[in-house]
């Protein structure tokens, strides 16, 4: 008789069995807050997601009484896949949401207790700003009444305002303070100058709310401070959700701002099964009202909560953690291991074939110029894909700005070296997204400078010296150049100057062809589909499907996509639906700022990746540069509000003693260099140069000499001689990066006289 085979057990089944003692211990906690602070590479994401598979498989929740917050869209589709993997029958009911979208669905499904449509749109910054300036003189604005153009002063308001949602100040509390800065002013000048500033503020304040929700607007600040109002002024709403949503996860908690930390601690309720996961030590987002002092706050509101450090580095190697911690130190005594006496330094767990640990190599370069840093710095890479000891997608090159990640793609793209630059193009900036704006165009004013660029286009195919010599006549005559162009191909072009190519008289055969036909379309039809006939009768789309394997081209066709999407959306908000009035929306859309970001298509694409350090916050590579490390570049300078929010009303403010704002960013750019620093698996090499083509030399980054225990560079060191600017771009040119320490300051026993032969360490 055969014995019937083992059931596995719920553990097994759930992988809780491969975690490590402290992350099972952090996915199988009951009830009763909890607090998992888990460092770079620790596997955050894997035990949120087995905790919610656990609740749910334990039987200890129903998944739709379970709700997980996160902070994009992709963070909440993963964690979402990785739950329905772990649970047995699939993932149902649970709700994963980002705050946003949560808060969205929460204020519409109970708009009328707010006084609001259900039907509320949510407004970008750009087209809050076109709202306002339509409305500039119903603001109430005196002092701060612009006598130049809006724009600035509008977006300083909308910050400020921003803010004040950020730290949970309404419109009413603002004016009470404002108030109160009045009576307290006496006869003193400079006290009541001051209450004046506030009480127009708050007035603006004010009345911007009235005016946004009065035409059925919302902002994307507005959403999570609406949807806390609405459980605080409605206790009935606020018990069905408590009763709804008993178990609460909220992953990043030390990017969550002061108004989300009061949301999900008023739905946790009496029950108090709120688990938060988040790690101060990478905490970058404070420009964007992100309140690292929530984690430490979190053990003040529930002191008896469960805390558990994930300190076991799956990513690195043990001497690249070791520099990392030794520079985040610096923040000390502001981070929570100095005040909670916790051990925070990350433990490697990777091994090589031998079964050792994995102990990762840093390195740091300097160079005379920062041509001679990226030409090493793609040398450098060109050499190990050449060699084949690294392939392209395992390299990355971290920059703090996009900026100053230029020349780098220059240089590889010098060498031959394929590379992808991710976030540095809005959606207005792509070609595809160019050709078909620059059509619209056409429709609107065929006499517009966009026919250039339309004919110039690929998709056509005119000859570039051609559509120079039809500009320069179009210019002569005071025509449009289509005009120009029609009247070239039938027949009236000067006889003493040469003909047109055959290809441009071609390119501007099938256009005009193709316009007079979209322009029969735009009488009658709205923008979208005048857009469509573009794309599918010039060819265009066609030829994109048609290679749909190729990255490039999904990119594009899920651009085009976004490109669709942003018409629907903005036609409604048209008298009419017609491409002029459109056109002339986006126009001043794209003056106030908008432009949206474009796709970025989920394909291993065998390619070096460009990148600033907050996008590469969630990444790994093998290989990663962190250039440009000087003062002024990583760390920058910390830049002013345009409008300051007063101090005291401020959350982080203690005892009536105001957060220092100077060392707040320079802890947040020391973090910043510590998330760049955590993304590198086996080797990290940091770079900078003395000169960068200003009048001084630009001294090593405050952050290089910490991790790296290096002393300060002497002070008093003149400029360094460098290259004509000419030469940085010339082709065919280039030379080995050969810093001399005649071309460069010394300081410091391990620098070495040339780069190349710098120690490792």
């Amino acid at each position: 008789m055969t014995s019937a085979p083992d059931t596995p057990s719920p553990s097994e089944l759930l992988g809780l069995d491969q975690l490590h003692p402290e992350q099972r211990e952090a996915a199988t906690h009951g009830e009763g807050p909890l607090m998992i602070v888990a460092g770079a590479g620790t596997g955050k994401t894997q035990v949120v997601t087995q905790r919610i598979a656990w609740l749910i498989s334990s039987k200890k929740a129903r998944p739709e009484q379970i709700l997980a917050l996160t902070f994009t869209d992709k963070a909440a589709a993963e964690m979402e896949s990785r739950v329905d993997q772990l649970v047995p029958y699939g993932l149902v009911g649970a709700t994963i949401a980002t705050f946003n979208a949560f808060c969205d669905r929460l204020v519409r499904d109970h708009a009328i207790e707010l006084g609001l449509t259900s039907k509320l749109r949510v407004e970008s910054t750009a087209e809050i700003l076109v709202f306002l300036r339509e409305r500039l003189f119903e603001l109430g604005l005196e002092r701060y009444l612009p006598l130049g153009q809006p724009d600035a002063h509008l977006r300083s308001l909308l910050a400020l305002i921003d803010r004040a949602r950020n730290e949970d100040v309404s419109p009413e509390r603002y004016a009470r303070f404002a108030e109160a800065l009045v009576a307290a002013a006496g006869e003193d000048p400079e006290r009541l100058d001051r209450a004046a500033a506030e009480t127009e503020k708050a007035r603006v304040y004010a009345r911007y709310e009235q005016l946004l929700f009065g035409a059925g607007r919302v902002d994307f600040g507005a959403q999570i401070a609406l949807a806390l109002r609405l459980l605080r002024e409605r206790p009935y709403l606020r018990r069905a959700l408590q009763d709804r949503y008993r178990w609460i996860l909220v992953d990043e908690f030390q990017d969550t701002n002061h108004v989300q930390f009061e949301l999900v601690r008023m739905l946790a309720g009496d029950r108090r099964n709120l688990t938060v996961v988040g790690d101060d030590d990478q905490s970058i987002y404070r420009f964007r009202g992100a309140r690292i002092e929530n984690l430490l706050t979190f053990l003040e509101i529930f002191p008896d909560a469960k805390q558990v450090l994930l300190q076991r580095n799956h990513r690195s190697g043990q001497r690249i953690l070791d520099d990392a911690h030794r520079l985040v130190r610096g923040n000390d005594p502001h981070r929570l291991e100095a005040q909670q006496g916790w051990d925070k330094r990350l433990l490697a767990q990777r091994r090589d074939a031998s079964g050792e640990l994995l102990q990762g190599v840093v390195e740091h370069r300097m160079f005379a110029t920062g041509r001679d840093e990226c030409e090493w710095v793609a040398d450098d890479i060109a050499r190990a894909i050449e060699q084949g000891t690294q392939r392209p997608r395992d390299i990355a090159i971290i920059g703090r700005a996009h900026s100053h990640l230029d020349a780098f793609a220059q240089a590889l793209k010098g060498r031959g070296v394929r590379f992808r630059r991710m976030g540095t193009q809005g959606l207005y900036s792509r070609t595809e997204v160019l050709l078909c704006l620059n059509a619209l165009r056409t429709i609107a004013d065929p006499n517009s400078g966009a026919a250039h660029q339309v004919l110039g286009d690929a998709l056509f195919g005119a000859d570039p010296v051609d559509l120079a010599r039809l500009g320069q006549r179009s210019k002569r005559r005071n025509r449009g150049l289509l005009t120009i162009a029609s009247e070239a191909l039938d027949g009236h072009w000067p006889e003493r100057e040469a003909p047109l190519s055959d290809a441009t008289l071609d390119a501007i055969r099938r256009f005009r062809t193709l316009h007079a036909a979209l322009c029969d379309t735009a009488l009658r039809r709205p923008t979208s589909e005048v857009l469509y006939q573009f794309v599918s009768e010039s060819g265009f789309l066609e030829s994109l499907v048609a290679d749909e394997s190729n990255a490039e081209s999904l990119e594009k066709v899920q651009n085009l996509d976004k490109l669709f999407q942003l018409v629907a959306r903005v036609g409604p908000l048209l008298q009419k639906d017609r491409v002029p009035a459109f056109i002339e929306h986006l126009d001043l859309l794209i003056e106030m700022g908008d432009d949206p970001a474009a796709a970025e298509v989920e394909i291993e694409d065998d390619a070096v990746h460009l990148l600033t350090a907050h996008a590469a916050k969630g990444l790994e590579f093998p290989v990663v540069h962190m250039v440009n490390l000087v003062e002024q570049r990583f760390p920058q300078y910390p830049k002013p509000e345009g409008l300051e929010f007063p101090v005291e009303l401020r959350s982080t403010t203690r005892a009536g003693q105001a957060p220092d704002a100077t060392e707040d960013h320079y802890r947040e750019e020391r973090r910043l260099f510590y998330v760049g620093m955590t993304r590198a698996k086996d080797r990290l090499v940091l770079t900078h140069a003395a000169d960068y083509g200003g009048k001084r030399i630009a001294k090593p980054s405050r952050f290089v000499l910490e991790a790296l225990q290096l002393p300060a560079p002497p002070k008093g060191v003149s400029a360094v001689a460098r290259p004509g600017r000419s030469s940085l771009f010339e082709p065919g040119t280039r030379t080995p990066a050969r810093p001399t320490s005649m071309s460069r300051p010394r300081f410091g026993q391990s620098f070495a006289k040339s780069s190349n032969e710098r120690p490792v360490r």
